[in-house]
C-alpha cells in the first residue's frame, strides 16, 4: 500500500511538472474577452493603415475583413505576419507584449464578417 501511495505521488508530481510546461496559465481569458481587448490594440496600432472598417487601401494595405489569411483555421500565417511584418508592414514582436499580440489577432479575426478561433498569448510566443 506504502508503495502505491508513493508511485502515485510520484506520478502526480510528473503530471504536474508536465502542465506546468504545456499549458500557459498566466493569462486565463473567454474569447470574447480577447476579441474585446483588441479592439484598442488596432485602434493605436493597424487602423490608421487597414481602416476603422478594416478595408484596408488596395495595392498598399491589404484588407483584412474577408480575407481568406486572416480567417484560417490554423493562425500561425496571421501570426507570422502580425510578429514580424510583411512588404511595408512593420512587425509587432517587439513592441506588444503577449497578450496585446494574442488580443489584437483574435480581433481582426472576429470583426467586420470575419469568424476564426482566437488566438491565446502562447500562440504569439
Amino acid at each position: 500500500m506504502r508503495k502505491i501511495g508513493f508511485s502515485m505521488l510520484f506520478l502526480l508530481v510528473i503530471l504536474s511538472a508536465c502542465a506546468d510546461e504545456t499549458f500557459d496559465t498566466t493569462f486565463v481569458h473567454q474569447p470574447e474577452d480577447l476579441i474585446q481587448q483588441g479592439e484598442n490594440i488596432y485602434l493605436e496600432n493597424c487602423a490608421r493603415c487597414h481602416n476603422l472598417d478594416g478595408n484596408g487601401f488596395p495595392r498598399i494595405y491589404p484588407n483584412l475583413a474577408g480575407n481568406p489569411l486572416v480567417t484560417l483555421h490554423d493562425p500561425v500565417p496571421v501570426i507570422e505576419t502580425v510578429l514580424n511584418g510583411q512588404g511595408s508592414m512593420p512587425g509587432f514582436k517587439n513592441s506588444l507584449a503577449a497578450e496585446e499580440l494574442a488580443s489584437v489577432i483574435s480581433y481582426i479575426r472576429n470583426t467586420w464578417g470575419n469568424s476564426a478561433p482566437v488566438v491565446f498569448p502562447k500562440q504569439t510566443r
